[in-house]
């Protein structure tokens, strides 16, 4: 485990300036990369912030155009999602907008692996995940439906790379949710999260389900997906969230688990840009 995460901070609703600073700050890495896999939320057809901010998106994709790599976007909405609709909507507009497409991460299969720790369980994961060498992240910080995970940022945007019936043993209790989150990020974690908390969903992860809006002004970025969630729990939690009362971050399952196995910083510092 690290000592320390470094996370980049800004109070701002200016998505695109943000993100053109975080791109020149891991412009080395990125440049390394030969296929680099960007990973919006696109769990349902519903607006921002259930999903990815088309804003963000564009300027992710705008920054990295110049850098000659393949880019794949792709994401795997939730089962009970319209797919038809998520796939053909807004986000899949700004990828045309840069000559590519949303594509859905089942589309190439799935690999077998386990996690590299001592009696992991194997998982089925999405190949397209796994072939790219370089992975960004665009969760959106919120609450999550479940009482027992909490909230949703930087770790859970991961969760998608989980197959479809991996991700319903989980749901229904038959596998742990905050191992499989973790194991999957163990296997396939990004390089590199831009985490938008300009705005947020209280009470659970989408509106249909009870998201109610709520606004924190925050842009995060780094690579340390366990220190921004850190961060980002102690945001939601002085919201007053009654998902979150009482509870600090060792409280929640998949951040207990994340710093067990060492996977990421379970302390982290600031660098306000």
């Amino acid at each position: 485990m690290e000592s320390v995460g470094v996370i980049y901070r800004r109070r701002t609703d200016d998505r695109a300036d943000f993100v053109r600073r975080i791109l020149e700050i891991f412009r080395p890495a990125l440049e390394k990369a030969k296929r680099i896999l960007v990973k919006p939320n696109a769990v349902s057809a519903e607006p921002y912030p259930t999903t990815t901010s088309p804003e963000l998106l564009a300027a992710v994709l705008g920054g990295l155009r110049d850098l000659g790599k393949e880019v794949v976007i792709a994401d795997e909405p939730a089962v009970d999602a319209r797919r038809k609709s998520v796939f053909s909507g807004p986000l899949d507009a700004v990828c045309r907008n840069y000559g590519g497409k949303l594509e859905a991460l089942s589309s190439a299969g799935t690999r077998r692996l386990r996690a590299p720790r001592p009696g992991a369980r194997p998982l089925r994961l999405y190949r397209l995940a796994l072939d790219c060498d370089c992975r960004i992240s665009l969760p959106i910080l919120k609450v999550h439906g479940l009482r027992s995970v909490g909230f949703t940022g930087a770790l859970k945007n991961q969760f998608s790379f989980l197959s479809r019936a991996g991700k319903i043993a989980c749901h229904i209790g038959w596998r742990n949710i905050h191992r499989a989150i973790v194991d999957v990020n163990l296997i396939a974690g990004p390089q590199l999260v831009i985490l938008d908390a300009i705005e947020t969903l209280l009470g659970a992860n989408e509106r249909r389900h009870g998201g109610r809006p709520g606004k924190l002004g925050t842009l995060l970025a780094g690579s340390d997906p366990a220190a921004l969630d850190r961060l980002g729990f102690s945001m939601l939690a002085e919201t007053g969230e009654p998902k979150l009362s009482g509870k600090s971050a060792v409280d929640i399952g998949y951040l207990r688990l994340a710093a067990a196995e060492g996977l990421g910083s379970d302390s982290f510092r600031v660098v306000d840009l």
